[in-house]
């Protein structure tokens, strides 16, 4: 999908990037957008992850956001990543907004946003054919300590027909 415009949160490249699968992002978007405060997040600490992105960064491009206001429809519970990579998908006309957290997607839903997550990643993974099972690197999320609720786990595993 070389023509997608594609804008992430901090946490689906960071539970990706945990799991050695960052590129999965690539291999179904080819570019993805994050904006300045997920880098920042990203590159708070000097790890793997930093690593894995400083490598990627000929197709993970750090785009500033124009607005500089964060007004409605935005939660104050909602982190600074989470609102700018709201804002930039909006600004860019993204065609997909990746990002995990509830309130952030309802926020992002709410002002018409195409919205994805790193399950969804996954699930369209298998679905094109990129990795042959969803549950082995579910099941190495959680021991790398990313948190997955029990339903998202098993719900996941249902749409993916690994029960």
């Amino acid at each position: 999908m070389p023509d997608t415009i594609v804008v992430s949160n901090t946490t689906p490249v960071i539970a990706l990037s945990r799991i050695k699968h960052i590129q999965l992002l690539r291999d179904l978007y080819c570019d993805i957008h994050i904006p300045q405060a997920v880098y920042d997040e990203i590159f708070v600490k000097n790890d793997s992850i930093t690593c894995d992105v400083k490598n990627a960064s000929d197709w993970i491009h750090t785009t500033s956001v124009k607005g500089t206001e964060m007004t409605p429809p935005f939660s104050s519970s909602l982190h600074l990543g989470e609102v700018e990579a709201i804002m930039l998908a909006n600004e860019m006309c993204a065609d997909v907004l990746i990002v995990d957290d509830f309130l952030a997607r309802k926020c992002a839903l709410r002002i018409g946003l195409n919205v994805t997550g790193t399950m969804g990643i996954l699930l369209k993974s298998k679905n094109t054919g990129l990795i042959p099972k969803v549950k082995p690197l579910l099941d190495e999320m959680i021991n790398e300590g990313v948190f997955l609720g029990s339903n998202i786990y098993h719900d996941v595993l249902c749409l993916a027909k690994e029960y």
